[in-house]
């Protein structure tokens, strides 16, 4: 469970996403920024990821065709999501990749792979177990997770070569942090081992869900995906003294499976999601040393 965010701040993002004719999307995003309350996640996202535009004709206008055009695919293959209701839950998470991998042609990423990438989105906008009678509102929710993710998958985070990032990251990781960097290489740790998942999944498989999404909150808001590099650089300097101490399978399983280190604390709460914070702000410092430095 998330930190409790207090309602005042609640009712500011209400008043924004609630607004009759206009939503401030500027103003939506710089409150995003923060963090989200997790029950109006599911409307904010959509506004940050350009799902649904500031103007509420406008939107309304956009829904009604897309949905004419869901209809229609209807008609004419006898299959779209507009039917996924009626099936099991993992085969609408399937066909949802499907599609959006379809749509999006990226080519580095398999379907299986493209599933932990989805996860966030699913726990946004399908937490509830799916049952045959949930009807139009579980379809618009099926609707809008494929939308949000066919637009996330478009963006240009996902275009660049996984090498080059991988590249990048492992630069600036020597350069930032020498002594952790050379002890992987006396443990032997290869990059791919760690970093190029990171990079692939943007944490969303190593990390608790909660901490993804209180992250791509950030990320979204500010439409800065170069930020996941620095998160990176932060979390491995939080853990750098744990990670010291570690042989080479022990750092192997500690970088791949970070959602099982830190466990819950006495009131139930993941003790991670309690860093996020920390891990932004140092995130936003490492940044700008780079930058000053110019190291790339």
């Amino acid at each position: 469970m998330n930190p409790p965010i207090i309602d005042e701040n609640q009712n500011e993002f209400l008043e924004l996403i609630e607004a009759e004719t206009y939503v401030d999307i500027e103003r939506l995003r710089d409150m995003s920024r923060h963090g989200i309350p997790d029950d109006l996640r599911a409307s904010v996202w959509k506004y940050l990821l350009g799902v649904n535009p500031g103007d509420k004709a406008e939107q309304m206008k956009r829904e009604h065709i897309y949905f004419q055009s869901v209809k229609q695919q209807q008609l004419q293959n006898n299959s779209s999501l507009g039917l996924f209701y009626y099936s099991k839950r993992q085969n609408i998470i399937l066909s949802v990749v499907q599609q959006s991998l379809n749509q999006s042609k990226i080519k580095h990423y398999t379907i299986e792979e493209l599933l932990y990438l989805l996860r966030p989105f699913e726990s946004v906008y399908m937490s509830d177990p799916i049952q045959p009678n949930d009807g139009k509102d579980l379809e618009k929710n099926i609707h809008d997770m494929y939308r949000c993710f066919e637009v996330f998958l478009q963006k240009n985070y996902f275009k660049e070569s996984l090498s080059y990032q991988v590249a990048k990251l492992i630069t600036l990781f020597k350069c930032t942090q020498p002594d952790l960097y050379q002890y992987f290489v006396n443990e032997e740790v290869e990059p791919n081992e760690w970093c190029l998942p990171w990079i692939k999944y943007l944490l969303s498989k190593q990390l608790p869900l909660d901490c993804v999404r209180r992250l791509w909150d950030t990320y979204f808001s500010t439409n800065d995906f170069d930020l996941h590099i620095y998160v990176c650089l932060a979390i491995l300097q939080y853990y750098n003294e744990t990670l010291m101490e570690l042989e080479y399978s022990e750092i192997k399983y500690f970088l791949n499976n970070i959602y099982t280190i830190d466990k819950s604390t006495e009131d139930g709460e993941n003790s991670l999601i309690r860093i996020i914070p920390h891990i932004l702000k140092q995130a936003y410092n490492f940044r700008a040393y780079v930058k000053s430095r110019q190291l790339i």
